[in-house]
């Protein structure tokens, strides 16, 4: 069997002494894939840097450097500010790939980049794994209270990314361009896999021919050797946070809780934010009378660093107003840290509607602070809570489950 991996990142790239890991959680689903016996793997993705296809460890990977990703930086200037990237020459690139290649299966991580296109270029049988879809989740770009021209004002807090268009007032361009190329391609889709609700329901909708596969995902290595959670009684509460610098990921609703926790509980805390400092642009656009020294903006960090900030917690908050699938709340779930999380997307199948995790509503900053107050000293309930979170990631993370049922839906795209 010959699998071709297809991703808009880097899944894992080694070559003349030089390592880099894109996406965390795909690199240690390849390690699984590797083991597969008469399983052959090819790598397709797309680079910053015009390489050569090379081998490493028995792998075949092919980087594709994207046509705007050249030294013509005017260029790619223009086209970010017109949303006029071109890719039909990256098409026929991965197009070469394919036929150099001759996979049986290409798997394609994610629908939101061109390689959608595919399903009306090649007869090769495509397995889409979603990783949440533009097309459903567009609508939600701007937070209550905001529009486009709210995001303007990226002009004033952070005038490079405006100039370089790459701020909020952009990003929305490219949203809508993916969206629209999703509903043009999705409906001739065929294989798709996920893990929760929303993707089967919101796939089939847009793939009335789809057949769709449960599949669960590979942690980062360094969850499955870390120590569990424990409740420890602090004089000042943690709440921890993993976004990142996206105007719908729940920044703003964050600094709405915190000020009505302030005004409202005497909790003695601290909100730790992962993802995003202090001169993001989210930070500068939502931040309104927030005292600094209730809010740590750690910035992105390595993931074993990120497991010490977790185990340190009180509770995880996850804000954001659209995730299919979070990993960041799958893997503070496999360490027990007590989740609570804004009943979107796929949260409900995440905590088995709310059995393994807290709910609340999406944008309601005064429900969030009160579940927040309710549950933050409850040293019985946490523990509970923890407990049951751990007994699901490590049912649902499950590497050996993950890769027999891959091999499973691999070996019924063949056979049909």
């Amino acid at each position: 069997m010959r699998i071709l991996l297809l991703s808009d990142t880097p899944i894992k790239e080694e070559k003349k002494g030089m390592a880099y890991n894109g996406r965390g959680w795909l690199s240690s689903q390849l390690k699984i894939m590797g083991n597969i016996p008469d399983v052959t793997i090819g790598i397709c993705y797309n680079s910053q840097n015009d390489n050569e296809p090379f081998i490493c460890d028995s792998l075949s990977f092919y980087p594709i450097q994207k046509q705007y990703q050249t030294q013509n930086k005017l260029r790619n200037l223009i086209c970010r500010w017109l949303d006029c990237f071109d890719s039909r020459n990256d098409i026929e690139k991965v197009l070469n790939v394919i036929n150099s290649f001759q996979p049986d299966i290409i798997h394609l991580f994610g629908s939101e980049w061109y390689g959608i296109q595919l399903l009306k270029r090649t007869e090769t049988p495509i397995l889409l794994h979603i990783q949440g879809l533009t097309s459903a989740s567009v609508d939600l770009y701007y937070p209550p209270g905001y529009n486009r021209f709210s995001f303007f004002k990226s002009f004033f807090k952070v005038p490079f990314k405006f100039a370089k268009g790459i701020s909020f007032f952009h990003l929305v361009n490219w949203m809508k361009s993916s969206a629209k190329n999703e509903l043009e391609y999705l409906p001739y889709l065929k294989h798709a896999c996920g893990r929760t609700d929303w993707d089967s329901t919101i796939t089939r909708f847009y793939a009335p021919k789809l057949k769709y596969y449960h599949l669960n995902e590979v942690l980062r290595d360094c969850f499955y050797e870390a120590p569990k959670w424990k409740y420890d009684v602090k004089e000042r509460m943690i709440f921890i946070s993993v976004i990142s610098d996206s105007p719908y990921k729940g920044l703003q609703m964050i600094f709405q809780t915190i000020s009505k926790l302030q005004k409202f509980s005497d909790i003695n805390f601290v909100w730790q934010i992962v993802g995003v400092d202090k001169d993001s642009e989210s930070a500068r656009l939502f931040k309104d009378k927030i005292q600094p020294a209730c809010v740590e903006f750690l910035g992105v960090q390595d993931p074993e660093r990120m497991i010490d900030f977790l185990l340190d917690a009180t509770l995880y908050v996850h804000p954001s107003a659209t995730d299919n699938s979070s990993n960041s709340v799958c893997e503070a779930q496999y360490l027990g840290v007590p989740v609570v999380m804004t009943n979107v997307g796929g949260a409900s199948t995440l905590t088995e509607n709310g059995n393994a995790g807290i709910l609340v509503p999406s944008y309601d900053s005064t429900f969030l602070a009160a579940s927040i107050t309710k549950v933050a000293g409850d040293t019985e309930f946490l523990q509970s809570l923890s407990i049951k979170e751990i007994e699901l990631a490590e049912r649902r993370h499950d590497r050996d489950r993950i890769k027999n049922n891959l091999i499973g839906i691999y070996n019924n795209i063949l056979n049909e």
